[in-house]
């Protein structure tokens, strides 16, 4: 037994090595090792794979031990869906040509616990690290348990302390690379909100520097309205359209006159706003906008929806993200899906559009300064709406497909009337 630990303590660097070697020095975007199968964390997995199937732990000539089942987690649970498939399909093909004899108990073991960690993963992937560690934990032990029942019953039963140490040793391995690639993430994320911070003091720079010039303009042009808006000889039907423009007006210069708590947030009189109020409001604004564009509206709005908030800036999010949804689909039109609707304890607001889409490497990137998939835009606008939404205790996603379209949903805490 001894003898065998020096090769699987082998195995153990054959596993750690390239994965740290990939996350000190060969490390990539979040969203390229997600959304693309040839990465570089695909190829360093498959390195690992390769080297602990050639060089396993030979036990007797009957029994050997590798840790495969290492880059096979870490494929399904760290990357897109097809490296998991990948990884596993060569693992069966080393041990169709290395390990003949073994290939077919393999393709049914791995086929069932690939799919077991498809499913896990939907929940993985949202959990917190202590929960990864006991989904983990749990996943594997299932696995020890149905090798130590196999033994039982092929009678091998003297293999079992074996097992248990081999068993232990997989299981701190696993542990040790799922705390490598978290810790690696973690200071990513941390690296992308400094990049962020940095954005968004230059914002706050410039929002300082040309607060005072644009308020005087607008300020003198919603006063001269204000003076239309009160004469007789002004018809009823353009006083409406006056009285829009003096609402968006106000609502431009409360913008500009918040617009640096971006960079430095302040504490606001949060106070009950009506998101079905508000959203009736954006759509008959947005009228006039849609006579521009080939563009078509459906909404489905439910009454009395309330969240706590500050109606401007509810407003300002709301019309980033529809006007968006216009300019996506500004050149072959289509129909713009608004929808609001309860679902405690949220509001949850949903504006779909037709356009072109996003593609997945950019998702990540939604919300953050400077950036547009616009070649006329700034990104600042959106950066603006996740900044509000986060502040009010809520959560934007998006999900969009080339072809197809966006879909963004806002999800706001719910606060009865």
């Amino acid at each position: 037994m001894m003898e065998t630990l020096p090769y699987l303590l082998n195995n153990v660097l054959f596993i750690i090595l390239p994965i740290l070697c990939y996350l000190l020095f060969f490390s990539e975007e979040e969203t390229s090792r997600y959304s693309r199968i040839l990465s570089k964390f695909s190829i360093f997995l498959t390195i690992a794979l390769i080297l602990t199937i050639i060089f396993p732990a030979v036990y007797s000539d009957e029994f050997y031990y590798d840790l495969r089942i290492v880059p096979i987690m870490m494929a399904v649970l760290y990357g897109p869906r097809l490296l998991g498939v990948g990884i596993t399909l060569i693992m069966l093909v080393i041990t169709l040509i290395f390990q003949y004899p073994d290939f077919y108990p393999d393709l049914g073991n791995y086929i069932i616990a690939v799919a077991i960690l498809f499913w896990v993963k939907k929940y993985y992937l949202k959990a917190e690290l202590i929960a990864k560690i006991m989904m983990v934990t749990l996943f594997y032990l299932l696995i020890s348990i149905t090798r130590g029942i196999y033994l039982i019953h092929i009678d091998q039963s003297q293999q079992l302390p074996l097992l248990i140490i081999l068993s232990f040793i997989t299981w701190f391995t696993i542990l040790a690379v799922l705390l490598l690639i978290e810790h690696m993430e973690k200071q990513a994320q941390l690296k992308r909100e400094l990049r962020h911070i940095e954005k968004v003091d230059a914002v706050g720079q410039l929002a300082a520097s040309v607060t005072h010039e644009v308020k005087n303009p607008l300020t003198t042009v919603k006063g001269f309205l204000q003076i239309l808006y009160e004469k007789d000889y002004i018809k009823e039907k353009d006083k409406s359209y006056m009285k829009i423009s003096i609402d968006e007006l106000g609502r431009a210069e409360y913008i500009i006159k918040n617009y640096l708590s971006l960079s430095k947030p302040k504490e606001n009189p949060y106070g009950k706003v009506d998101i079905s109020s508000v959203l009736h409001d954006l759509t008959n604004l947005m009228s006039t906008y849609k006579h521009q564009h080939p563009i078509q509206m459906v909404t489905s709005i439910e009454p009395i929806l309330f969240v706590k908030g500050i109606k401007y800036e509810v407003q300002q999010v709301l019309l980033n993200i529809v006007k968006n949804g216009f300019e996506a689909m500004n050149e072959q039109g289509g129909q713009l899906y608004i929808k609001a609707m309860r679902r405690d304890p949220f509001v949850v607001i949903t504006v779909k559009d037709q356009g072109k889409g996003i593609a997945k490497e950019d998702l990540k990137k939604i919300g953050e300064s400077y950036f547009s998939t616009k070649d006329y835009g700034t990104g600042l606008g959106l950066s603006v709406s996740f900044e509000i939404v986060k502040r009010m205790g809520g959560r934007i996603t998006v999900h969009s497909e080339l072809g197809y379209g966006t879909i963004f949903t806002i999800e706001l805490p719910l606060v009865d009337d």
